[in-house]
């Protein structure tokens, strides 16, 4: 973004660019628990007339963990073709395993993938020292091939990336940045990357002006499914430096964040397929999950219908 400019590079400029939004795709099932490929083509259709930077295949909101390795290179492979050329592909390749993830960023590489998206491995999170994760996001940079955004998911992980390992990952001419959500933590990993090519990105739409006032480049939002427009409107507005109507657009879509961050997956692919005219059904998710209270009703209609009316509400404030 406008806000952080550098005078010089450490090392040679990685080719992919990561300033602007990137939106993470929905993975949409057949009933037998196949992907549906005309679904994601559907929606690739409507989300190309929306200025996004580029896509993120295979990530949460893309239920990764679910996904077999074949199927990952599949679908980068599927959005690399329904796509313009213009348009970023990041695909995840969180594994257990450094030598796995680098196995699948060379398939992916293959099949089209500008850069790719990587937690910490967390089965044996005792054994994650600095050391480890140092040799685990360095190696992925050196053997995979492709340009390396860290994510930061403590949430998931249960373990949170700090900015002195950051700032050390951010000198590796293939790491390119990270996407982390924590706004108070990336004002210091501006600090401590500056002068290095490493961008840092935020993963909640209702920080994104905020993340961008204080120098990040963009974000990946799971809200840019049903609200791409307005986000990718802020980062603009923010370019042309008109931060009033930036800081009213934010107010409008900061009450769909927070529910978009309390719904489940099935929800949220059932609110973006509605919004993106999926033409097959909602379909299912591999995730096992359940919808019940303790009172044993469903909440699925009732969130469902509640997220709908605000993102209606909001659409009409807008």
């Amino acid at each position: 973004m406008a806000f952080r400019t550098f005078t010089r590079r450490l090392y040679s400029s990685s080719s992919v660019e990561l300033n602007g939004m990137f939106i993470p795709l929905t993975t949409p099932f057949k009933a037998d628990q196949s992907i549906c490929y005309e679904s994601l083509g559907s929606n690739l259709k409507k989300y190309e007339k929306i200025p996004f930077k580029g896509y993120l295949v295979s990530g949460t909101t893309g239920e990764s963990p679910y996904l077999s390795y074949q199927e990952r290179v599949d679908l980068v492979k599927f959005v690399r073709e329904n796509t313009s050329k213009e348009k970023v592909i990041i695909g995840g390749v969180t594994t257990e395993s450094t030598r796995m993830s680098c196995d699948l960023t060379q398939e992916l590489k293959k099949a089209g993938a500008d850069g790719v998206l990587i937690m910490l491995p967390f089965y044996f999170k005792r054994f994650m020292t600095e050391d480890a994760i140092m040799t685990h996001f360095t190696t992925l940079a050196d053997e995979g091939g492709l340009p390396v955004v860290v994510y930061n998911n403590p949430w998931v992980t249960g373990m949170d990336i700090g900015t002195p390992i950051l700032a050390k990952l951010a000198r590796h001419p293939s790491i390119r940045g990270v996407k982390d959500s924590d706004v108070r933590k990336n004002t210091v990993t501006l600090m401590e990357t500056k002068g290095c090519n490493f961008d840092v990105l935020t993963g909640s739409a209702g920080y994104l002006l905020a993340s961008l006032m204080i120098g990040c480049s963009g974000g990946f939002n799971g809200l840019a499914g049903i609200l791409g427009h307005e986000l990718c409107r802020i980062c603009q507005l923010v370019e042309e430096k008109k931060f009033e109507e930036a800081i009213q657009l934010q107010i409008k879509v900061s009450k769909p964040d927070v529910l978009d961050s309390d719904l489940n997956t099935v929800i949220k692919r059932s609110l973006i397929n509605s919004y993106s005219a999926v033409v097959s059904s909602v379909q299912p998710t591999r995730i096992i999950l359940s919808a019940k209270t303790g009172r044993g009703d469903d909440v699925s209609p009732r969130l469902s219908e509640r997220t709908n009316g605000i993102i209606a509400e909001t659409g009409k404030q807008m």
